[in-house]
Parts: structure tokens; C-alpha cells; sequence
């Protein structure tokens, strides 16, 4: 019998690291029964039932329980020199048990067991067994430490039986290696807290509640008043950063396989077992029992283990002879979830192992991968590994016949060499099949560096497997889509990232058909606006200095004089602009060309468009300069006075404005820029007007003193732009970019073109790409640029 209040305590308004269904679940069924009844956990006996006795608790100050399991060496499963201690149910702090007891398990048990196993002569490694939706926050972080110690004594291995969620991941990301089921999960890195209000509820029941309180802060947060607002915050600050630390906590354990920014990145998502290994958070998809019983075979010979699991080989149960379990203890289970019905082959806990035979097809399968994958290393044709194949030898012989083939192909002037006694391929096999692969698609996509060769009769499909067997790694069981999810991520066939992975080879593609839709796409911005460089993404000023109006003269033995300019900085920043989208399996296997080349193509055209819309943004917006005052501004001296189409008239009264600009700062009228302009922008409304204004020889509607036609003052004066982006009936002058400041277009690093980025997907089952582009607009100076706005 226990009462709620006490058991609400440890659920409510206190940070919890716990996967989120299992804390709704836990919301809903004990929140209604907060109010002080008392409830049964357990079988539901009478209340007149006496509890069992509890075992020696846990001190969060003192080792007792640590000493004593350590003198004791029990507490824990010991299997032919592994110790197996179970992580399962709600983790909680300051429980009074070892194990596993009304679905919780205490902190301190745990910490206690894995302590007394780490200093047991006879115990050469840990296993945790998880199955936990997680739990209270506290403890998790000092028990998570404590593995990352032990783990560099003695190797620890995590093995979800199903899942380890939230603060049951802090622990197994601890661990040397992490192994889930497939339809197992790993992740939750986040923190989750809730607060039960009751008040509504006690008005309806005719209660009222008076929280009489010295200190302003007392009983803050109670069931019975609402939360405050400040409060709310207080606590969303606090889990937050929980979340933080909860990921670099991650991040520590794992290390490059999966690092803090990862973890973050993650949002408290959870991952099945095949998703988990993609992307770090665990190392092997495997039954775990046959996990455990490889584990512990290469622990028994060889001190460790590195996550590999024989297809074929001896198993051990936990329930075989000489296990033993510490059955004396509480709530200790004598069959453990990782045992099975197999039969055992040890005997007495002896290392003597019985042969097994291996099933047939899985070695033919292995030896098929492993010459097929020393045919391509060599640089040899498939017709070899077909040849070698067929003739039914082993691994070892082909490897004899591989190296007389290469000692022949010297003699012909081949890609290898001797050097001293040693035989090396020159051409790395690998790289050369990632770029033609890279040149057949190209050419079937018709872009640029694209040819015709081995490859280009090869599926998607067929190419995703050869990048796979052309590294001699194995192709995982599972059909097309296991196949192909290999290919994009080489460690689910036991490889490492490379620069010529399959995600990679489209990733190659897909980048030269967004360069291509980028330069494809028909943007004139470029010619009235001057391109920049920005090194980061602070704001950043561009200075235009005001020119000091003449030079002085100097007498003979004088001294020169400093001018006097005005310093005026127009603020520009960087920002990022980009879209992903995703090569998923189904489309690799559906032999889908156009998913990474007409995607990006377009993409490319859209990166472009993007830059266009920010610069002609700025000629509609007319946002204020640095003087407080709009870009086209009567007191800039480059705004018409009264709006009219684009005539002789108009255009000659904008480039005299131009001409009579003045650096800023200055009152001298013979400080003049004369600047002309080279541009005339304006939208599609005033083609027609643009065109008779600047293209005509004579002025269509004056004529001379004798009849005659009067000459066009404004023709050719400026190069025409029309942009259907340009509002209204405005019209603009601009002068050179590359001679006055008008508006500049900075760039990350100068780089203008946008690029791709590449990730295993989060969301999809495939791939992701990103095309991003860094870039920032805005108008430097108002002097090159003048504005009418148009006839109303």
C-alpha cells in the first residue's frame, strides 16, 4: 500500500527522462487518483496483506550496498565470466531494490551491481540487458558516468531485448557497443516534466483549497492553484537545458560515432533498430541473444569484442550448467530474457566448444561476396570472379589465382607495378568505379562529362549492389530494400563511410544538374548589382566613404593636410536559403533517374530566382538607409518628384539627378559625382514606352525649326532590363556596379553558385540532400540609383 501523493511526487513537476507514451500512460492512469486515496501495486491483495520484506536499499552518500555486493560478489547473472545485469522497467532514485520489482529499477541497485561486477576478479566483461522507456532524471546522469568509468576496466555491452529509451539510452550510449533487435528502438534524448492541476476539478467537487504560504516561493507549483507563467518558463529553462546536457552526455559515450550536435539534431525522436545503427546511436542490428552469445565467445578468447556475429557457431543459454544467478537475492529472476531453448554446448562452464556445422547457403554466399570482392580490389573484371566462382574453389585459391592473374597483367603493361618485392594496384578499384558510375549517369541524364562505359547498362539497383561486392563487403538478407539501404549506409553490411558510397555517386550526379539549372536559369540581377564576400553570418558594414571635394595646395616645406571624410556604413548579413529532398529506396530500385536529376536541376533554377527576388525586393520595398531615410528618398536627390512613363523627357530629368549627386557629408557644389547610369529597369508595363525612348534616332512626337525630326537625347543612353518582379509602373536608373555602389549580392566566400549536402535520412528510407546557398542582399548607396514611379 502505497499513497499517491507520495508516488506523485516522483511524477509530477519534476524533470523526467522517459520515452513520452510511457509518461502519458503513467499521466493517465495515476492522475485521477492523486487526491490522496491509496491504491494497491501489485497482485491487488487486501489491505490487510503484509508487503514482503525489501532488500538492503541504496545510499545515494554511502557505498554500503556496493561493499556489500562486491564482498558477496553477487547481485548479478554470472555467464562464463559475464556479468548480466537487467536495466528494465521505469528507472527511478533511491529505490529499495536491486532489480526489477513492480516494473521499476532503482539507480542505486544498478550502480551497486555494476560496481561489484567491475571489481570481481572472475567477471571479464558486463552485459546490460535493457528494455526501458526510461525515467527519473535524476540519477541517470551519475549511473551514466559511472559505465563510461567501468567500461575502460572492463568492456561493457549494451543489449536492448526491445528498447532503451531516454534515460535508459544514457546508459547504453555508455557502453563499448550497442545492440538492438530490429524492430527493437533507441533514442528519446530529451526530457520531459509534468504538472497536474486540479483546481477546476476541486471547484466542481465543492473544495476549496487555501495555500497559506511565508516565502513567495513556497509551494510553488502545487496541484491545487495553476501553474504561473513564470514558473512555466523556469521549468521549460530547466528541461532544456537537461536536454543539453543529456546530449553531450550522449555524445561523450559514443564519440565520432554519434556526437553531441547529432544527438541534439535528433529533437527526442525515437529510432527503430535499423534506423538506430544508421545513424549512430547503436552499433549492431542483431537478435540479441545470439548478440550476447557471440559476445561472449570472443570475450572468453580474446579479452573483447568487436560486434561481429558468426553467421554460424556455438550458443549458450543463460539456463545451461554452470550459470550462475545469485538466485538468494530478491526479485532476481531465474530465466533471464536473453535465454532461448537452445541447446546448450558447453558443459560446466567449461571454454570447450563442440563443432557446428554451418548452414550451406550462408557459406556459399560468404565465399561468392569474399571473391567477388577481391576480383574488383584487384582491379580484375567480373569475368574472373564468374570464371573462379564456377570452378568451385575456395577463398584461399582464388586468392592464389587473383595474384597470378595481376603478376601476368604486369608483363602487359597493366596498372600495377613492382616495387621492391612487393606487388601494388596504382589505380584504387573503389574510386575508379564511383566516378564511372558518375560519367555513365551523367550521360544518361545528358549533362556535362558524361560518357558511356561499363556501367551505363547497369539499373540503380545493379549499381547500389556493385558498390557494395566491389568492396568485398557482404550484401544483407532482406530483399531489394535491404540491399539498397546497405549501399547508402556501408556499416549495415560492416563497411565504413567512403567518398565513393552509392549516396554519394547520386549525391555527384545530382550536384552537376543543379550547377546546370543554375546556370540554365535566365536572371538579369547580376548585371546591375555588384557580387560580394562576407566571411561568417554577423552583420557586417559596407563603408562609403564621402570624397573630400579638391586637393590642396601645398607650399614649398609645408606640411599636407589631412581631409576630412565622412564615414556612413550601410549594414549587410549573410543568410541561408535552401530545400532538401530525398532519394529514397523505392526509387534506386524503381531505376527513378530523374529523383536526383531533374529534382536538382530545378532546384538549381529556384537557387537563382531566390537571389533575383531579394535584390528586386529592394527596388519595390525601398528600405531605410543608415540615415534613417528610404533608399529612394526626395533629400537622396534620386527620387522623381512626380511619377511619368519612361519618355525623353523623364529619363534625361533621372540621369541629370544622377549627375548632380554629392558624397554624403559634403556642401561643396563642385563636389559632384557625375555618375551616368549603364541601366534602365523597369517591368513589362513599360516596355513598349522603355523601348521608344532609348532605341529611337529621332524624338518621335518633336519635330525641328524646318520639319525635320529633332535628334533623341536619351538614345542609347541606358541598356534595358524589364523583370515582371518590378510593381506598379516604376522604373529605375542604374548606374555601373562596378563603378559606384548600388546594391551588392555578398556571398558566403564568395562562393555564388548554391551546393549540395548530403546525410542519411532522418525521415525518409533512403537518403537526403540538401541544396543550400548562403547569400545576403542589400543597397550599399542610394547615388547610382534613381527612381520614378511610374504614371499613375
Amino acid at each position: 500500500m502505497y499513497n499517491m501523493a507520495q508516488i506523485a511526487q516522483r511524477m509530477f513537476g519534476v524533470p523526467l527522462m522517459i520515452e513520452e507514451s510511457k509518461a502519458l500512460v503513467i499521466a493517465e492512469a495515476f492522475g485521477p487518483r492523486i487526491l490522496g486515496a491509496q491504491v494497491e501495486l501489485g497482485s491487488g491483495a487486501s489491505g490487510n496483506a503484509v508487503a514482503p520484506a525489501s532488500p538492503r536499499a541504496g545510499s545515494i552518500l554511502h557505498d554500503g550496498l556496493v561493499s556489500h555486493l562486491t564482498a558477496e560478489r553477487k547481485g548479478y547473472i554470472k555467464h562464463n565470466g559475464v556479468a548480466v545485469i537487467e536495466v528494465l522497467g521505469s528507472l527511478v532514485r533511491r529505490g529499495s531494490w536491486l532489480g526489477q520489482s513492480s516494473g521499476m529499477t532503482s539507480y542505486e541497485g544498478l550502480r551497486a551491481q555494476i560496481a561489484a561486477a567491475a571489481a570481481d576478479p572472475e567477471i571479464k566483461a558486463i552485459a546490460l540487458e535493457l528494455d526501458t522507456p526510461g525515467g527519473e532524471a535524476a540519477g541517470a546522469f551519475e549511473l551514466a558516468a559511472l559505465v563510461r568509468e567501468v567500461r575502460e576496466v572492463k568492456p561493457v555491452y549494451a543489449f536492448c531485448a526491445e528498447s532503451a529509451y531516454s534515460a535508459g539510452y544514457a546508459i547504453a550510449s555508455q557502453a563499448s557497443q550497442i545492440v538492438v533487435p530490429e524492430f527493437g528502438g533507441c533514442g528519446s534524448i530529451g526530457v520531459i516534466a509534468m504538472h497536474a492541476e486540479m483546481s477546476r476539478k476541486l471547484e466542481q467537487d465543492g473544495i476549496a483549497v487555501t495555500v497559506i504560504r511565508a516565502g513567495q516561493h513556497k509551494a510553488e507549483g502545487n496541484s491545487v492553484e495553476p501553474l504561473p507563467d513564470a514558473l512555466l518558463k523556469e521549468w521549460q529553462t530547466q528541461c532544456e537545458k537537461m536536454r543539453v546536457s543529456f546530449a553531450q552526455l550522449v555524445g561523450e559515450g559514443r564519440g565520432s560515432r554519434f556526437d553531441m550536435a547529432a544527438a541534439l539534431k535528433t529533437e527526442a525522436r525515437c529510432f527503430d533498430g535499423p534506423a538506430a545503427v544508421r545513424l549512430g546511436l547503436a552499433d549492431r542490428v542483431a537478435d540479441p541473444k545470439q548478440a550476447f552469445d557471440a559476445m561472449v565467445a570472443s570475450v572468453n578468447e580474446t579479452g573483447a569484442w568487436d560486434g561481429n556475429i558468426p553467421d554460424a557457431g556455438a550458443r549458450v543459454s543463460l539456463c545451461s550448467p554452470g550459470c550462475e544467478t545469485g538466485d538468494e537475492l530478491p526479485q532476481q529472476q531465474k530465466e533471464r530474457h536473453m535465454s532461448d531453448k537452445t541447446q546448450p554446448v558447453t558443459d560446466g562452464g567449461t571454454k570447450d566448444k563442440q563443432a557446428a556445422t554451418p548452414d550451406a547457403g550462408v557459406a556459399a554466399n560468404d565465399r561468392a561476396v569474399k571473391i567477388t570482392g577481391m576480383v574488383a580490389k584487384a582491379g580484375l573484371s567480373a569475368t574472373v570472379a564468374q570464371e573462379l566462382l564456377a570452378s568451385g574453389c575456395t577463398v584461399e585459391a582464388a586468392g592464389a589465382q587473383i595474384i597470378d592473374k595481376i603478376a601476368a597483367r604486369t608483363q602487359d603493361g597493366g596498372d600495377i607495378r613492382n616495387t621492391d618485392t612487393s606487388v601494388r594496384v596504382v589505380t584504387d578499384g573503389v574510386e575508379r568505379t564511383r566516378a564511372g558510375m558518375v560519367e555513365a549517369l551523367s550521360a544518361k541524364a545528358g549533362l556535362e562529362g558524361g560518357k558511356r562505359n561499363e556501367f551505363s547498362s547497369m539499373s540503380l539497383r545493379e549499381m547500389a549492389r556493385f558498390t557494395l561486392t566491389s568492396r568485398g563487403l557482404a550484401v544483407p538478407s532482406g530483399g531489394g530494400m535491404a540491399m539498397v539501404g546497405a549501399a547508402f549506409v556501408p556499416g549495415m553490411a560492416g563497411g565504413q563511410h567512403t567518398s565513393a558510397d552509392f549516396g554519394n555517386v547520386l549525391a555527384d550526379v545530382a550536384h552537376k544538374s543543379m550547377l546546370k539549372g543554375y546556370a540554365e536559369a535566365a536572371e538579369s540581377f547580376q548585371m546591375f548589382t555588384r557580387a560580394g564576400i562576407l566571411t561568417d553570418f554577423k552583420k557586417t558594414k559596407r563603408v562609403g566613404m564621402g570624397l573630400f571635394p579638391a586637393l590642396d595646395e601645398v607650399g614649398e616645406d609645408a606640411e599636407f593636410n589631412y581631409a576630412s571624410v565622412g564615414d556612413f556604413g550601410e549594414e549587410i548579413m549573410l543568410a541561408t536559403y535552401g530545400k532538401l529532398f530525398k532519394i529514397s529506396r523505392q526509387a534506386v530500385i524503381n531505376d527513378d533517374l530523374g529523383a536526383f536529376t531533374d529534382i536538382p536541376r530545378k532546384m538549381g533554377r529556384a537557387s537563382k530566382r531566390t537571389v533575383a527576388a531579394l535584390v528586386y525586393a529592394i527596388l519595390n520595398g525601398n528600405p531605410n538607409m543608415s540615415d534613417g531615410k528610404a533608399l529612394f528618398h526626395a533629400d537622396h536627390g534620386n527620387l522623381a518628384s512626380s511619377g511619368s512613363a519612361p519618355s525623353e523627357t523623364s529619363i534625361d530629368a533621372g540621369m541629370t539627378a544622377m549627375a548632380k549627386q554629392k558624397p554624403r557629408g559634403t556642401d561643396d557644389d563642385s563636389a559632384v559625382l557625375n555618375i551616368e547610369p549603364k541601366y534602365l529597369l523597369a517591368s513589362h508595363t513599360n516596355r513598349s514606352a522603355v523601348l521608344r525612348a532609348l532605341n529611337s534616332e529621332k524624338a518621335p512626337d518633336t519635330s525641328g525649326s524646318k520639319g525635320q525630326q529633332a535628334y533623341n537625347t536619351v538614345y542609347k543612353a541606358a541598356e534595358p532590363i524589364f523583370d515582371a518582379r518590378i510593381t506598379g509602373k516604376a522604373w529605375f536608373l542604374a548606374a555601373d556596379p562596378e563603378a559606384h555602389d548600388t546594391i551588392e549580392v555578398a556571398y558566403l566566400d564568395g562562393i555564388q553558385e548554391p551546393f549540395i549536402e548530403q546525410q542519411d535520412g532522418w525521415t525518409v528510407d533512403g537518403t537526403e540532400m540538401k541544396v543550400r546557398l548562403d547569400a545576403g542582399v542589400s543597397a550599399t548607396a542610394y547615388h547610382g540609383l534613381y527612381k520614378d514611379p511610374g504614371q499613375a
